[in-house]
């Protein structure tokens, strides 16, 4: 099944993507989802390997990794900000 993915800071930085659409296995978790983007994009893992150093929407919504995708669901994923 396919769904978008959509990069913001530090994710589009190192994919230099702001989005793709991707082939996953049906009831892939956005855990499994995560693994599969720290494969095709190594710099990924920098960010995805402390999970309070970014954020998931899941069409818009904050949730958790082990939420099962559907066909054409929406990921946006966030690195965390720091600044003062």
């Amino acid at each position: 099944m396919k769904i978008t993915v959509k990069f913001f800071f530090d994710f589009q930085e190192i994919t230099g993507e702001k989005e793709i659409e991707i082939e996953i296995k049906k009831e892939s978790t956005i855990k499994e989802l995560i693994k599969l983007l720290e494969a095709s994009f190594p710099g990924v893992k920098e960010i995805t390997e402390h999970h309070e150093d970014y954020s998931v929407l899941l069409n818009g919504i904050h949730v958790n990794l082990t939420k099962k995708l559907k066909e054409n669901d929406v990921i946006d994923l966030f690195s965390v900000i720091d600044g003062g």
